[in-house]
């Protein structure tokens, strides 16, 4: 399945003592299907995954996974330490019912090398969907190919907006939406 459009990687929401909110978090889908995103990403850095047990893991996921009801693909994080931890979340991310999995890729650099005799990898970057980080280049990125952005921005709306636009090929317009945006400081 091609992916493309704004994924958001959505944050995991805690009680005052701690415990994973999910009901929280179905809010969360909900305002983002609201703004239009076209698929989520669970268990990534701005999800707080690093907090996470391994049983909170499995309840995010498969509280994202119930809520979305397949009406938009969902990724899952699977980074790890250890190879055999990123293979082992990658398999629970499958049978709960995740489109795909995201592996960031020094883990995934970091795995290979330590098992670089048993494997050849192929080492191109996938150019279809890129995982924008910094989303102040979104239309950069855009410009060079990339079919959306998956990011942890909290206004998915302008973002979905901006990918509209281009993609209607309104660019000067998109170009417009997103830097009205931005905050000097960044410019």
């Amino acid at each position: 399945m091609p992916f493309g459009g704004v994924f958001s990687v959505l944050p995991t929401p805690f009680s005052a003592s701690g415990d994973v909110d999910l009901d929280s978090l179905r809010r969360i889908v909900d305002l983002f299907i609201a703004d239009g995103v076209d698929g989520f990403t669970a268990l990534g850095v701005t999800s707080e995954v690093a907090r996470l047990t391994d049983a909170e893991r499995d309840r995010v996921l498969e509280t994202i996974l119930a809520h979305v009801g397949g009406r938009l693909p969902v990724v899952a994080g699977t980074t790890a330490d250890g190879l055999r931890s990123c293979i082992e979340y990658t398999r629970r991310a499958k049978a709960a019912g995740a489109e795909a999995v995201m592996i960031s890729r020094r883990a995934w650099r970091r795995s290979i090398h330590m098992r670089s005799r048993s494997i050849s990898p192929r080492s191109r970057q996938p150019s279809t969907f890129r995982s924008s980080c910094r989303t102040i280049h979104l239309l950069e990125e855009l410009m060079a190919g990339a079919a959306g952005a998956m990011t942890g921005f909290a206004f998915p709306a302008i973002l979905v907006k901006v990918v509209s636009l281009f993609r209607a090929g309104d660019v000067y317009e998109a170009a417009r939406e997103f830097y009205a945006k931005v905050p000097p400081s960044y410019l």
